[in-house]
């Protein structure tokens, strides 16, 4: 893929995909008026609009239901697919920066009945690709990730500077991308998935839509995370804990386990992620697993009963607890350890870590390859380099999360996982028990 620069003339040949997560904004000083033109391999965009003059800001420019982002100090043009009051609603002020990436939510309102499951994607992310000076790649690799962007862009960077295959990289709803899978089948847009745990995946795998694939470094990786005929591959790990405000509760007032949180004392006191969310899913899946149908949908009426809060997302409940507006939240550990980095004043509970307790639920953001991808190769290669080591260290030392292959370190910090009691169940039997436990969400209402 080639594209071209109007104000230098300088042909742009090789891409890599940025980081860091600004918004271009439209303000006023816009003077001039200039056509641009742009072919993306997804035909030919035209559009008029004003541009500041001498300036060294993105302008965003529309037209139809794409928008162009134009950088004049980087020379390059974009497209991204988008809907644009839901663009507007997303503009923010520009970092000093001259990487960005735009962020918009998609509405379906505007692309009609066949595209509703763009109202379950939270978030789609259109990378700004700038010019690098890269060897020329082996080609390009599309991916659909559920995870926050920030857990897994740095590893793709990576990725990209070591092969110089270029990644365009979507980001969703994890529930919502794998539907998109599903439809797209037997000709899929993208090549690869990465999700927030194993359920997902393997709920992927039984429905016949993920190709296998195992290699030499990913057996390296312990095989009870990781499913058994390599249909999907975890490249970290995380726990299920409660993380509390230290200012609110003194160490003797602690909870030790989960099942004490249906207690009239902490009614009103506790957040959670959206039982929408895959992790939150997840969680109660092994739940039902470890201690069956009726005691968990007991246990979740008493949760709601006790007028438990359910947030947005995890990043939501952190911050909550962090400010002091909860007492207790339930999170996967490394968010604890994001919130304490922040400077909050909070602690982290491992609970159900007695002899006879359930012990907590260990899970893992996975990646698989999906059936009939068009770029098998880069996909099985990017594969591998999650599995390992400079990738399984990025993981560990940016994210606080879990790294899977053996003799990698934890983060300081970070309690060691093989010290962790787990819950006694394999994670590629979440995905069968997926559509039960979203009934059992459904019967108790749980939002």
């Amino acid at each position: 893929m080639s594209g071209s620069s109007s104000d230098s003339g300088r042909p742009i040949n090789r891409y890599a995909a940025t980081s860091v997560r600004a918004a271009a904004k439209r303000n006023s000083g816009m003077a001039s008026v200039e056509t641009i033109s742009i072919n993306r391999g997804m035909g030919l965009v035209s559009a008029q609009e004003t541009v500041p003059k001498r300036s060294t800001r993105p302008t965003v420019i529309r037209s139809n239901r794409r928008v162009m982002v134009y950088h004049p100090s980087s020379s390059f043009y974009e497209t991204i697919l988008a809907e644009s009051q839901a663009v507007d609603k997303a503009l923010g002020s520009l970092t000093k920066s001259d990487y960005f990436s735009m962020l918009f939510s998609p509405s379906a309102s505007d692309y009609g009945g066949a595209m509703s499951w763009l109202k379950k994607l939270a978030l789609v992310t259109a990378f700004v690709l700038v010019p690098t000076t890269l060897a020329q790649p082996w080609g390009e690799l599309v991916i659909y990730s559920g995870r926050s962007e920030p857990l897994i862009v740095p590893v793709i960077q990576l990725f990209q500077q070591q092969t110089g295959i270029r990644v365009t990289l979507q980001s969703g709803a994890a529930t919502a991308l794998a539907n998109l899978i599903l439809q797209e089948q037997p000709n899929p847009r993208a090549d690869l998935f990465i999700a927030n745990d194993a359920g997902t995946l393997e709920f992927l795998k039984l429905k016949d839509a993920l190709q296998p694939y195992i290699s030499e470094q990913i057996r390296k990786i312990p095989e009870q995370f990781r499913a058994r005929d390599g249909s999907w591959l975890g490249v970290s790990g995380r726990s299920r804990v409660i993380m509390y405000n230290t200012k609110l509760l003194r160490p003797e007032e602690l909870p030790k386990s989960v099942f004490e949180l249906g207690d009239p004392r902490w009614k009103g006191k506790i957040a959670m992620a959206t039982t929408r969310n895959e992790s939150v899913i997840a969680w109660m899946t092994a739940l039902r697993l470890v201690k069956g149908d009726a005691f968990t949908k007991e246990y979740l009426l008493k949760l709601k009963a006790n007028g438990i809060v359910t947030l947005n997302g995890h990043t939501d409940v952190r911050k909550a607890v962090g400010r002091g507006e909860f007492a207790l939240g339930l999170v996967n550990h490394y968010y604890y350890h994001l919130e304490l980095r922040d400077g909050s004043p909070v602690g982290v509970i491992y609970p159900d870590q007695g002899p006879t307790d359930t012990g907590v639920l260990v899970n893992v953001a996975g990646a698989a390859l999906i059936k009939n991808a068009k770029h098998v190769r880069e996909a099985q290669r990017f594969l591998d380099f999650l599995a390992a080591p400079e990738a399984q260290k990025l993981f560990a030392e940016l994210n606080f999360e879990y790294p899977l292959l053996p003799g990698v370190p934890t983060a300081p910090g970070v309690r060691a996982l093989e010290t962790i009691k787990r819950m006694p169940i394999r994670l590629d039997e979440l995905g069968k028990e997926l559509e039960k436990t979203l009934k059992l969400l459904d019967e108790v209402g749980l939002g």
